[in-house]
């Protein structure tokens, strides 16, 4: 008699195949870095970058040793939960993993401080949150002898897998800002040392969701910058930055991904500050979910669990380096602007309402709702657009997609995106202005203001 056998299907291949895939980092790749009982920290060196990086405890891959590389310079070992540094030489790198698909690109500026998050990912964190991160982790790591020769391998065989892997990846061309050379005449120059810092904030609300790879993302300098007293930078100057990389969360819990590059800053006298200036960060990964999932239910069923989505909110502060020593004009005295039209008369005044109140959700993957602005005009109006919302005039105006005239009343529909990334709110609910300007269809100008009630929602 014949045994009888279980039939394979195709949906049975996938959902093992993809199971393996997932658990394949349990068994592979278990070397084990010496573990060292007390924390360890590195001291800043003026010539190096001190790099910090930390691995949070994840169930899937736990057993597995992650090897963590600058181009072709080994940088260390992380098992689950643990954490290492490394100094690397200043300028741009590939940072990548041995798992090559896992890589990003970084500036780094000596002497300065990084904490990078890795996983799923390379994330660039904060001082504060790298130092939390290494706190709840507790272990501080260096590699085996036995590991040390793993990555010399991995270097000649997985170096240019990784290239290639990342560049295959979609990035936006990112401006090449020309090497500073010393002015012949430096009379009413301000020299300011490579390195100095500089804070900027965030002018607009961004998401990984939301955002397009190749946009532009707004700043301005968050306070006044003078070295020996003579001003350079002036509090409130906006300048932009360029989005290389943004990637909605994926099935099977990858997170989303942002990379946005500052290259420089040019002054309004004519200068050039050529900056190394980041944000890399990416949500937080669902793979243990995933895993659970498709243990439980199948492949088909991990595909419906997302990552988290990586985002940033209007204000967020953010501490970058000028590259190089350079030489700037001192910055001049800010002048005021005022409210007249262009040909110099007072705009006339008109009612603004919005009935329902704007909700952010970074997490909720879906198409926000359009924001309708009740204008009363008797007369109609002509052009539109958003000029400003609450304290910042908007780098661009926005233009409304529908009007509908009824009633005296005419109906200003705009792309709920285009007003909603730069809406601040510092409380649970609060009112944000946003305000309005055109021409009627008599031609006369006009000016309007209409408060709309926003939140931000952290959850799902």
């Amino acid at each position: 008699m014949m045994n009888k056998q279980s039939k394979v299907t195709p949906i049975k291949c996938f959902v093992l195949g993809f199971f393996v895939s997932l658990v394949a980092p349990l068994f592979v790749s278990v070397f084990g870095a010496v573990k060292h009982d007390e924390m360890v920290y590195g001291e800043p060196k003026d010539d190096m970058a001190l790099v910090y990086f930390i691995r949070s405890g994840h169930f899937t891959g736990s057993a597995r040793t992650l090897f963590l590389y600058a181009d072709d310079t080994f940088l260390g070992t992380l098992d689950n939960k643990s954490y290492s540094f490394a100094y690397v030489e200043p300028g741009n790198h590939l940072f990548w993993t041995n798992w090559t698909r896992i890589s990003k690109e970084m500036e780094l500026v000596a002497g300065v401080t990084y904490y990078l998050d890795v996983w799923m990912k390379i994330s660039i964190v904060d001082k504060v949150q790298g130092k939390a991160l290494i706190s709840q982790q507790g272990r501080y790591v260096t590699p085996t002898d036995r590991e040390m020769a793993t990555s010399a391998r991995h270097i000649e065989k997985r170096y240019g897998r990784a290239q290639k892997r990342d560049a295959k990846k979609e990035k936006a061309e990112i401006e090449t800002v020309a090497t500073v050379k010393k002015p012949d005449d430096t009379e009413g120059m301000v020299k300011i040392p490579g390195a100095t810092k500089i804070r900027l904030e965030l002018l607009e609300n961004v998401s990984s969701y939301y955002n397009e790879t190749g946009g532009t993302v707004w700043f301005k300098v968050a306070k006044d910058h003078a070295v020996g007293g003579r001003p350079y930078l002036r509090k409130g100057l906006r300048f932009s930055g360029t989005i290389r990389q943004a990637q909605r969360a994926k099935a099977y819990g990858a997170g989303g991904e942002v990379d946005v590059v500052i290259p420089a800053i040019y002054t309004p006298e004519g200068g050039v500050l050529p900056l190394v200036a980041q944000i890399a960060t990416a949500g937080d990964d669902e793979t243990d979910t995933a895993t659970a999932v498709v243990a439980a239910g199948g492949a088909i069923a991990g595909a419906f669990v997302k990552g988290k989505e990586s985002y940033h909110l209007v204000g967020e502060i953010l501490e970058v380096r000028v590259r190089e020593d350079a030489w700037v004009p001192e910055a001049a005295t800010s002048e005021e602007s005022d409210d007249e039209s262009s040909d110099g008369t007072a705009p006339e005044t008109l009612e603004a309402s919005v009935q329902s109140p704007v909700t952010f959700k970074p997490q909720g993957r879906r198409t926000l709702k359009d924001i309708q602005i009740e204008i009363t005009a008797a007369d109609g109006l002509g052009e539109v657009e958003v000029y400003a919302v609450g304290d910042l005039e908007l780098p661009e105006p926005v233009k409304p997609i529908e009007l509908d005239r009824s009633n005296g009343t005419t109906s200003c529909v705009f792309n709920g995106w285009s007003l909603i990334r730069y809406m601040r709110t510092d409380a649970e609910n609060a009112e944000v202005l946003v305000k309005v300007r055109g021409n009627l269809k008599n031609g006369v100008h006009f000016v309007s203001e209409a408060a709309v009630t926003f939140s931000v929602d952290h959850g799902k």
